[in-house]
């Protein structure tokens, strides 16, 4: 973790992306009291002309338990996640 701005309370957290189920694409985002939920879709980043990344918005929803009501929160989180490796990319540094 590193700290960001503090007059911004920003904060940068570098972690590995959880997947929902072993060979499914959607990612687990959930905490014990609550969930982040985008609020967008994947938004290209690109240098030079060709995507090398994503970025996603993504808001903190609020539960108290399973069976309370969500309250969306003021928190927002920037996810950035690099465009996956071609196959050949990790052939050659073998």
């Amino acid at each position: 973790m590193l700290r960001g701005d503090d007059r911004e309370k920003e904060w940068y957290l570098f972690s590995p992306r959880k997947r929902i189920s072993s060979g499914g694409t959607r990612a687990d985002r959930t905490t014990p009291y609550g969930h982040w939920k985008a609020t967008s879709g994947d938004r290209p980043i690109k240098h030079n002309g060709e995507v090398v990344g994503y970025r996603n918005t993504l808001v903190y929803i609020k539960r108290k338990s399973p069976a309370s009501t969500a309250k969306k929160t003021d928190w927002i989180m920037h996810e950035y996640r690099l465009k996956d490796l071609p196959s050949w990319s990790t052939q050659q540094k073998q």
